[in-house]
């Protein structure tokens, strides 16, 4: 289960070419989960849901072993107590001059390390900081009694029994796998880190608030592989069989690395079928990563995929580097239904991919709830890709190059301006400027009724906001929203390339790409 993410879709298809038996599913990356999180070392928490809702639940972060807490904290203790002796000291006559030039002398190192071997100087740090700040093993507390009142911020700390049962039905129920899962359930969630990018936030999960979807992730497979939540859920008819385990997973967008979480909570049984699936994940993420190296112009079209990845890892850690990554530019479609109409379809990183099955919802009784939450979220960072690239001074921001970050509320050019809005210049280079083409896999007079009954999702369509488009599961025609209805739709033609692999379509190309059929997604048995 994947964010819904159009950076995913890439991810996804060649994750599914490596390993057909494999099915991907897309969810808003919060997973379902609002809440606010207390990382181990976080000073205050942070939203990981959308900015629509205001979260009242707090997940913490918190060492297994009283020891290791104990060791942990005392670490911290010393390095603060170091951090205050240099920031006092810094400001006297004697040891301000003192610090000063030792800081300065220590700085140039890694400031040349960073700037002529980026990749190399942040695994050399990396390792550093593993060997000297030992991290204790975590545990996130999430389990709340009914009878816990809220803490003196108003939140509450955790789920109650029945919160976590609803979460989790709620999101295989919508997915359409209530009834069919998977041995190995993996949940990957997405951020994106980068050395020098004060635009950070637009580059993270936006159905995060722009950050790091991780602990959603984490938290999510947490609940679901509790044996109390599998009886609740069981007596509402959805039976997670006792042998299906829940893994949570962070992808880095930017490097494109993996991190998994509580692994050494895998049962036995399935280590060697992990094992296999971080192999496919692994050769998934060198392909995505090449397949996106060839719009940045610094990066070479012959390149091969270990080469791919080391250039993204790169990029990430490069001080001089406006371009960590391009975010969701491109983004153009987004397509809510099940999978196999898009599998091996390839889409260029440019679709929102939203799982929900018509077959399991006839009513569309999920599917409103979930249009209006997908809706303006798919909506909003196509609009706001869309009138940065049309007038970047003033609905965009201009270059990143200048910009300062102030009060912690924006950004401004230089020392002294207005906070600027929008996306910066090198975000939206290579865009193209089109309305959000929203095809859902469902009736036409179904989704009129459904649209009809949410002002936030109607207003988006009658105001031509986004292009609505019912795609019909019983006769796989398409009806266009025109003039207050759906109206048949005749396309163009329905020829597309064929290819064995995404890497046959896009190599040696820069530009952008018409859809193609990629076989391999579909093993021995290639569907007509």
């Amino acid at each position: 289960m994947f964010c819904i993410d159009d950076r995913e879709e890439s991810l996804r298809r060649h994750l599914e070419e490596v390993m057909p038996s494999v099915e991907t599913l897309g969810y808003a990356g919060f997973f379902g989960l609002p809440i606010r999180f207390l990382g181990l070392d976080a000073i205050r928490p942070r939203q990981l849901c959308p900015v629509v809702i205001n979260p009242r639940h707090l997940l913490v972060e918190e060492p297994v072993e009283q020891v290791e807490a104990e060791a942990h904290a005392a670490r911290r203790r010393r390095f603060g107590q170091l951090q205050r002796a240099s920031f006092i000291g810094g400001r006297t006559f004697l040891r301000g001059g003192l610090i000063s030039l030792g800081v300065g002398l220590a700085a140039m190192v890694p400031l040349v390390a960073r700037t002529l071997a980026p990749r190399a100087a942040a695994r050399i740090g990396h390792q550093a900081r593993k060997a000297t700040l030992t991290r204790p093993k975590t545990r996130l507390k999430i389990e709340r009694a009914e009878s816990d009142l809220p803490d003196a911020d108003g939140l509450l700390r955790g789920f109650t029994l029945t919160e976590m049962i609803k979460m989790v039905g709620d999101a295989l129920e919508t997915m359409g796998v209530s009834k069919r899962l998977a041995p190995l359930f993996v949940l990957v969630a997405h951020g994106s880190d980068s050395l020098n990018n004060p635009h950070a936030a637009a580059y993270s999960c936006g159905a995060c608030s722009g950050g790091n979807g991780g602990p959603n992730a984490r938290a999510f497979a947490e609940i679901a592989n509790r044996p109390d939540v599998r009886a609740g859920l069981r007596e509402q008819g959805i039976v997670i069989p006792e042998d299906t385990w829940f893994v949570g997973v962070y992808h880095d967008t930017c490097s494109d690395e993996l991190e998994y979480y509580d692994l050494e909570l895998v049962p036995e049984a399935l280590r060697a079928s992990l094992a296999e699936l971080q192999k496919g994940l692994a050769d998934g993420i060198k392909s995505a990563a090449h397949e996106r190296s060839r719009r940045f112009m610094s990066a070479r079209v012959d390149m091969t995929l270990d080469q791919a990845l080391a250039h993204v890892e790169a990029r990430a850690v490069d001080l001089a580097q406006p371009r960590p990554e391009l975010g969701h530019v491109t983004n153009s479609v987004c397509y809510v239904g099940r999978r196999h109409p898009t599998r091996g379809l390839y889409l260029d990183r440019r679709a929102f991919l939203v799982s929900w099955d018509s077959t399991t919802d006839p009513t569309g009784t999920r599917l409103g709830p979930l249009l209006q939450a997908v809706g303006p979220v798919g909506a909003g960072i196509n609009l706001e890709y869309l009138f940065s690239y049309l007038d970047n001074n003033v609905y965009g921001c201009g270059s990143k190059l200048p910009h300062n970050v102030s009060a912690l509320l924006g950004v401004m050019d230089g020392h002294a301006s207005d906070l600027r809005t929008g996306l910066p210049r090198q975000m939206i280079e290579i865009h193209e400027p089109v309305r959000l083409l929203t095809v859902i896999e469902a009736e036409p007079d179904l989704l009129l009724e459904i649209v009809s009954e949410r002002p936030v999702v109607l207003e988006l369509i009658v105001n031509g906001w986004i292009i609505a488009v019912a795609w019909s599961p019983t006769t796989g025609k398409m009806h266009r929203f025109h003039e207050g209805g759906f109206v048949p739709y005749e396309p163009e033609s329905t020829e597309l390339p064929v290819v064995e692999r995404s890497i046959d379509h896009y190599r040696g190309q820069r530009d952008h790409l018409r859809c193609a059929r990629v076989t391999a997604a579909f093993g021995k048995e290639v569907p007509q």
